[in-house]
């Protein structure tokens, strides 16, 4: 695996992890809100699997800070599994 913390760095990585930022830009769960990357890693190959790390701070309500995390495996057939978890932290 290979570690980034600069997602241009990340998006030139490879497929898998043009896909996780590809699914951050596209999910309606999750497009709408401004996520910044903060660091992901890469398989050695650049398409067998990705994951990102994002971060949303919200002050609307308080203090909040969110995270983002995007897993990308391939699924052999051509495609991705994509699965995205947001644990929202804090708030007033």
């Amino acid at each position: 695996m290979y570690a980034y913390d600069s997602e241009d760095k990340f998006a030139a990585a490879g497929p898998a992890a043009t896909a996780v930022l590809q699914h951050r830009a596209t999910n309606p769960e999750i497009k709408d809100e401004p996520w910044g990357f903060d660091r992901g890693t890469v398989s050695k190959d650049g398409r067998s699997n990705a994951w990102g790390e994002f971060t949303h701070v919200a002050f609307a309500d308080g203090f909040r800070r969110d995270v983002l995390s995007i897993v990308v495996v391939d699924d052999g057939a051509g495609g991705w599994e994509v699965t995205h978890t947001v644990t929202r932290a804090g708030g007033a």
